[in-house]
């Protein structure tokens, strides 16, 4: 006689608790029965915490498995697992403004550069190119803004670099 395998049943739920010490916690579901769950089956790289809303699979033996931070409806609708989270923009608009900044001094500069305004030139245009690659590599709101302050921030690097070779 085979055994069949029981097929996944998606659930969504919210945090009873959890403990980081012992590595597990309570899920309660829609119809209210309780669910244990482990660190390993956490899918996300925030901590749980009381009151999240997630989604789940149940397992054979009624613990929740695969567990992933809910998404509401406006982050569906946007395709943005991010969503409302505009705070995390600001690193990626910072990065844009300091590329312009620097575009703008490298092209529009007509008198010759003394060793202050090299090193705060190529500060900013660090700053820039840190923002812009701290936002891509944290997976934060705004990655094509980034990328855009990347772009722009080398290519002002580059200028800088080639009209101080001149």
């Amino acid at each position: 006689m085979s055994k069949r395998k029981r097929e996944s049943i998606k659930m969504i739920g919210k945090v009873l608790g959890y403990s980081a010490q012992t590595g597990s916690g309570v899920i309660v579901d829609e119809q209210g029965q309780r669910h244990i769950f482990s660190t390993n089956d956490w899918m996300s790289s925030t901590p749980a915490k009381r009151g999240d809303a997630v989604d789940f699979i149940l397992g054979d033996e009624g613990a929740a498995l695969q567990i992933f931070p809910a998404v509401s409806q406006s982050q569906t609708a946007s395709g943005d697992s991010r969503a409302g989270k505009r705070s995390d923009l600001w690193l990626a608009a910072l990065s844009v403004v300091a590329g312009v900044i620097s575009l703008m001094i490298v092209l529009f500069d007509d008198e010759g550069w003394d060793r202050d305004t090299v090193a705060g030139f190529f500060m900013l245009v660090l700053i820039g190119l840190a923002a812009g690659i701290g936002t891509l590599s944290n997976g934060l709101l705004g990655r094509r803004v980034a990328i855009s302050g990347i772009v722009i921030n080398s290519l002002a690097g580059v200028i800088g670099l080639l009209s101080m070779l001149n």
